[in-house]
């Protein structure tokens, strides 16, 4: 066979600039992934307390976007649950190299604008897991808002729902609503003056007994206030456990009382089935761990803001639906 000498040379050049073409590809996308790697987001969610108990549920929430999503991600919180502690940490978390903070308020959105500022100035984004203020989970993002989120339960509309829910067996007599962190304007103030409001624009007498967060000490006020009203119909708790006012119905013998609460724990969903409790509201915190880090990391990624509040609640959870809810609770996710 014959061979063409003038083609030869020019396949084989062009064979060798394939492969070096080829290599190049490989190199530059070598080095884009390395560079992606050592580009990773850092977001930090600075949060009220430690990740346990309802905390954990966040945490593990927020972890298991951060992993899905390829981003770094770190739950910090501040040695005493008060707003200049937590701005301390907010600070310690701007100086650490974070591209994202997630702020899970105490206080008023207000009150985290300066620090917020500071940030921005440096380049960081903020988002919050706490859910809107009262009345604004629908309305359009407000573009001067610092935050570039909210996400969370509509606090004072859960407070709604739990007196309508109540209203449905409960139209005479007396309510009372325990609240052991009067100061949190956040969460606590907000879910028991939407229970007292209601129904008391129902004609149902009610008003909140103020508390501290030990056990103890709501179980053996709670019992003495049920003795001393015996007229009360039901009782809610806006901002704690259920253990210590089942005790509290249990040493006043309440049987009858209804008894309604916030988020659940073992305890909760025994006693909703049992029929002690009557029904709790569900915030669904394992979203309002996932959804901050999925918006910030889109928000860094993509410049995607959403227009409005992302609620997360309030949900019910009572008799009809508990069965479903109940394995969710001990694996971290309702």
């Amino acid at each position: 066979m014959d061979i063409d000498t003038h083609t030869a040379p020019s396949k084989r050049r062009r064979s060798l600039l394939g492969r070096l073409s080829i290599l190049i590809v490989g190199l530059a996308c070598a080095t884009a992934v390395a560079s992606a790697e050592e580009q990773r987001l850092k977001i930090v969610h600075v949060g009220v307390a430690a990740p346990t108990g309802f905390f954990a549920y966040l945490n593990k929430g927020a972890e298991d976007a951060a992993r899905d999503l390829g981003v770094d991600f770190t739950y910090v919180f501040p040695s005493n649950s008060t707003l200049p502690a937590q701005v301390e940490t907010i600070t310690a978390a701007m100086a650490s190299g974070a591209d994202g903070i997630i702020i899970n308020g105490i206080g008023d959105d207000k009150a985290y604008h300066d620090v917020i500022e500071q940030g921005k100035a440096q380049g960081i984004a903020f988002g919050s897991a706490l859910g809107p203020q009262a009345g604004k989970g629908t309305e359009l993002r407000d573009q001067n808002d610092p935050f570039l989120f909210h996400v969370g339960a509509d606090e004072y509309a859960g407070g709604v729902l739990i007196a309508k829910k109540v209203l449905e067996t409960v139209t005479s007599g007396h309510v009372v609503v325990g609240n052991p962190q009067p100061g949190d304007s956040a969460t606590c103030q907000p879910r028991a003056a939407g229970v007292v409001d209601t129904l008391k624009a129902a004609n149902v007498s009610a008003e909140v007994q103020e508390l501290t967060l030990d056990p103890g000490q709501i179980a053996e006020t709670m019992s003495n206030y049920l003795r001393a009203h015996p007229d009360t119909k039901a009782m809610v708790s806006a901002c704690s456990p259920i253990a210590p006012y089942l005790e509290a119905k249990e040493r006043a013998e309440r049987s009858d009382l209804a008894l309604a609460g916030w988020d659940l724990d073992e305890t909760g969903v025994a006693a909703i089935k049992s029929g002690e409790l009557n029904f709790t509201i569900d915030q669904q915190q394992y979203w309002r761990g996932y959804m901050p880090v999925l918006l910030m990391a889109h928000y860094l990624k993509y410049g995607l803001i959403p227009a409005n509040a992302f609620l997360t609640g309030p949900a019910i959870v009572d008799q009809s639906n508990i069965d479903k809810v109940a394995p969710l609770v001990p694996a971290g996710y309702r």
